[in-house]
């Protein structure tokens, strides 16, 4: 065998043993490279004679060309090689379903998500929308909202109080979205028709309390507006927000310092083992609070209580979206968990409107009987914003809290404090237990005082009836009633 030969066979051989691409490569290296030994064989060339180059060069070079053939055939195998082993440790699992976009993956937040649904239903009816500042006066948060001096609201433990300005000022981050209420009427003449979403603020914390929620109130100011109006305005309501053709209503007589007379308003319900379903059943649900503009409040704003009238509701969206959507806890709004919003949350274009279901689901229409609906547990895989028929709730009840003293004690205690300030003209004080506007328990006190008694002091009285109350642990607030004999009509028995 010549040297030639014999070197072809060494190099074949080398390759074939070359288990990888950089044993491929220093074979590579040893044959072609500049001192590799073909390349050696190449550079003898120039030495030899004519004839023997004539003879020599064809051989040479032709073992240049099956060594490099042989090399791209050997790496080209390799890789086919590395590719199958590749194969076989890498899988890629195709049931998985297709991840969304990024643009699909975020989500509208209840609270935003209900705010929307509101303004769309009461859009429909004709109404606008209003905005005023979280910071706010006393003026326009307590005084021109006839709220007395010395209501609770007023202290430091129930609103976010601002350092006191030179003049002794205060601003007051707002207790509710009544405020707007007062710009509107002072900036507009009537007829007024608006709604007023927005954020509120008190000192409170707990499973159904937080230190900051949203609030939706409504007002109509007209020559003509009355309770009939209201009654029906609330009813549309309950029927296109919780999406069912029928609910029953109640309106309880309550107290609020800006209306009069003063309504809470319960929805029909059915509770049945943990769930709560609207629009059936025998059951009742409190839901908002509602009533006639007080005259005192019209005043304020500059209209006459003789040629205007009107009336205004007030409720909580967060409160209504626990109800209509299944959320139990209210401090998770706040939290910012994007586990709990992937699961509550509403996809981006989900827009509520009355034609297309302001729940985002039109494949059900609202029949009688049919609750609303809410989301499916998160561990059925439902995309975030379908909704079922079944939803549960807890209740909360507003109308909760100890009673410190028996009802006898109570008017005791309020009938000891009126005679200690006011004295003999007390006849009596009848006592009544019930909840303000709101929703914290409260007393109502009718105070009666004896024939001859020129008008008294109420502001002290109220003060003297609180400080006494609290005194005794009694924490409830005392709203006052004042009757005069005078004030009385007479009897016709005594008349004649």
């Amino acid at each position: 065998m010549s040297d030639i030969a014999q070197l072809e066979s060494e190099i074949l051989a080398s390759l074939a043993a070359a288990t990888d691409e950089a044993a491929l490569e220093a074979v590579r290296v040893a044959a072609l490279g500049r001192s590799g030994s073909i390349s050696g064989l190449l550079r003898t060339l120039g030495s030899m004679s004519p004839d023997e180059r004539k003879e020599q060069g064809p051989r040479i070079n032709g073992l240049k060309d099956r060594v490099t053939e042989a090399i791209a055939a050997r790496k080209a195998v390799l890789a086919e090689a590395a590719l199958e082993q590749r194969l076989n440790t890498e899988t890629l699992d195709v049931t998985l379903p297709v991840r969304e976009p990024p643009a699909e993956t975020g989500r509208i937040h209840p609270i935003s998500q209900v705010t929307d649904e509101l303004t769309a239903i009461f859009a429909d009816m004709g109404f606008a929308v209003a905005e005023g500042p979280d910071i706010e006066t006393d003026d326009y948060n307590f005084t021109k909202l006839n709220f007395p001096e010395g209501h609770p609201a007023r202290e430091m433990h129930d609103t976010f109080f601002f350092n006191p300005k030179p003049d002794g000022s205060r601003l007051l981050l707002r207790t509710h979205t009544s405020p707007v209420q007062i710009r509107t009427m002072l900036s507009q003449k009537p007829p007024i028709r608006v709604i007023i979403p927005g954020r509120t603020y008190r000192c409170d914390s707990d499973q159904t309390h937080t230190p900051m929620f949203h609030q939706v109130e409504g007002l109509v100011i007209d020559k003509s507006a009355h309770l009939g109006h209201l009654k029906w305005i609330l009813e549309e309501f309950c029927k296109a927000f919780f999406e069912v053709e029928q609910v029953k209503m109640r309106f309880r007589p309550s107290f609020f310092p800006f209306t009069e007379p003063s309504m809470e308003v319960d929805i029909q319900c059915c509770r049945d083992k943990g769930e709560i379903r609207f629009g059936e059943g025998e059951d009742w649900l409190e839901i908002l609070g509602c009533g006639m503009v007080h005259p005192n409040v019209m005043r304020n704003c500059g209209l006459d209580p003789d040629e205007y009238q009107g009336f205004a509701w007030g409720m909580g969206i967060d409160r209504v979206a626990m109800l209509k959507y299944g959320m139990p806890d209210l401090r998770a709004f706040f939290e910012a968990d994007v586990r709990w919003l992937a699961h509550y949350g509403f996809r981006p274009l989900d827009f509520p409107t009355l034609a297309g279901g302001l729940s985002g689901d039109t494949s059900t229409p609202a029949m009688a009987h049919t609750p609303a609906r809410t989301h499916t547990p998160a561990r059925t895989q439902t995309p975030a914003g379908t909704r079922t028929s079944a939803r549960t709730q807890t209740p909360v009840s507003t109308q909760t809290g100890s009673r410190a003293m028996t009802k006898d004690r109570l008017k005791d205690t309020i009938e000891q404090a009126l005679r200690k300030t006011i004295g003999a003209a007390v006849e009596s004080a009848d006592i009544a237990e019930g909840v303000d506007h709101d929703g914290e328990p409260a007393l109502f006190v009718t105070v009666l005082y004896r024939p001859g008694t020129d008008t008294v002091d109420q502001a002290a009285a109220l003060k003297a009836v609180r400080d006494r109350l609290l005194e005794t642990g009694e924490k409830r607030f005392p709203y006052m009633n004042h009757h005069y004999p005078d004030d009385l009509p007479a009897d016709d028995g005594a008349a004649a």
